[in-house]
């Protein structure tokens, strides 16, 4: 083989061999619009959970809350789990090896997760849709993979 065609041999191993550091990278990068996505689009806008189901389901909100919520002009239709924004908030990503998770911080986390979710070992009201799944991997993560591909072999 040529000289210029086994480097590319080895360069597109390496890159293969770092595509997983790169998503994470992304990943990383893209936190607050990850939280973002399962706090605002889902639970608020929507209100359901990671696997697209409604959550009021789990547990409606009770008279007095729809009232509440009614006179802060906040939606009564559906359940958010959002009162003050403070559980919101706390949302952040946990990495793993090669994964990540969504969870928050907030006192009421723990207390809100058994509420809402289906008393399986997922919480599931953390998580993203498949729908913002593939949003995230099409929008974000693949044209960072291919702006990593493009500088590595200097095609900009």
């Amino acid at each position: 083989m040529s000289n210029g065609l086994d480097e590319l041999i080895v360069n597109m191993i390496a890159y293969r061999d770092q595509i997983e550091d790169f998503v994470a990278e992304e990943i990383k990068e893209d936190e607050a619009l990850i939280c973002d996505m399962n706090s605002q689009e889902q639970l608020y806008d929507k209100g359901v959970n990671a696997d697209g189901q409604d959550i009021f389901g789990y547990a409606p909100y009770r008279p007095e809350t729809i009232s509440r919520k009614a006179s802060e002009g906040q939606p009564t239709d559906r359940v958010t789990l959002k009162d003050t924004g403070a559980f919101y908030r706390s949302f952040y990503i946990i990495f793993g090896v090669d994964s990540f998770y969504i969870t928050a911080s907030d006192p009421l986390t723990q207390t809100l997760s058994t509420k809402y979710s289906d008393n399986s070992e997922k919480d599931n009201i953390f998580g993203l849709t498949n729908e913002n799944m593939l949003i995230l991997s099409r929008e974000y993560v693949l044209p960072y993979l291919l702006n990593r591909l493009r500088e590595r072999f200097n095609l900009r």
